[in-house]
């Protein structure tokens, strides 16, 4: 996968007045797995002003491909807290306490995100106008730890339903993780790379076991023979679309 790094900024409870906070996070992913056990990622202030953040590792599973989190302390995470002044950058120090599953991936998030401050304007003889809450987007920053033999598979199915809409379903087969990236609709024999009838763009993480649904909605006349090409963040796969009923 192509880690990029992401700014965000923060928002404001009652905007008259308020502060952006801006901050840029290195990398976006992390992966560790047997002989890669500790890892570091950067937090870096580019705002005007100090920002007080708190770190906290959980475990991430799936069940009926729905994300559910739990409190962990299967991982090292050094600061849990810290502050950044403005042009300087913190380093976070992650590590496993345990070694990893010699035959299935574990994955983890860190939540990264900014402790709120209240802060006060105050006029020309020092008393308070109003106060401001400062809060912060929460940053998830996703931790797969690999097993000692990767495997990669995954099922695919297409099919046209009878109100013009496409139904795909993702299977994980293997052992680790994999992301769709994007849907892109074509015709049956159209070029790889030739326009698409319909893109949707999407970045979903499937676990192993775990499985995924999308529905499409064209919003114009299709031809009878189709296919979805489905990017992942390991390769491209053509998924023929079954007829209504196939």
């Amino acid at each position: 996968m192509a880690w990029r790094m992401i700014t965000f900024a923060s928002m404001s409870l009652m905007a008259s007045w308020c502060r952006a906070a801006e901050l840029a996070v290195l990398p976006v992913g992390v992966m560790l797995g047997p002989g890669h056990e500790r890892e570091a990622v950067s937090v870096t202030n580019y705002g005007a002003q100090s920002v007080l953040m708190q770190v906290e590792a959980v475990s991430w599973t799936q069940v009926q491909g729905e994300d559910r989190y739990v409190p962990t302390t299967d991982l090292v995470v050094n600061p849990p807290l810290f502050s950044v002044q403005p042009g300087r950058a913190q380093t976070v120090r992650l590590g496993l306490r345990k070694s990893p599953d010699p035959t299935h991936e574990t994955a983890y998030r860190l939540l990264l995100r900014e402790v709120p401050a209240m802060t006060s304007q105050l006029d020309g003889a020092g008393a308070s106008l109003e106060s401001a809450v400062h809060v912060l987007l929460q940053f998830r920053l996703p931790i797969y730890v690999a097993p000692a033999a990767p495997v990669r598979s995954a099922q695919w199915h297409a099919q046209r339903d009878s109100d013009g809409s496409l139904k795909l379903e993702a299977t994980n087969t293997g052992n680790t993780h994999l992301v769709v990236t994007e849907l892109a609709l074509r015709s049956q024999d159209a070029a790889a790379d030739s326009p698409a009838l319909m893109v949707l763009t999407t970045s979903t993480p499937i676990f192993p076991g775990q499985g995924h649904q999308w529905r499409l909605q064209p919003d114009r006349p299709l031809p009878e023979q189709l296919r979805l090409d489905v990017n992942t963040d390991r390769e491209v796969q053509h998924v023929q679309v079954a007829p209504e009923g196939g």
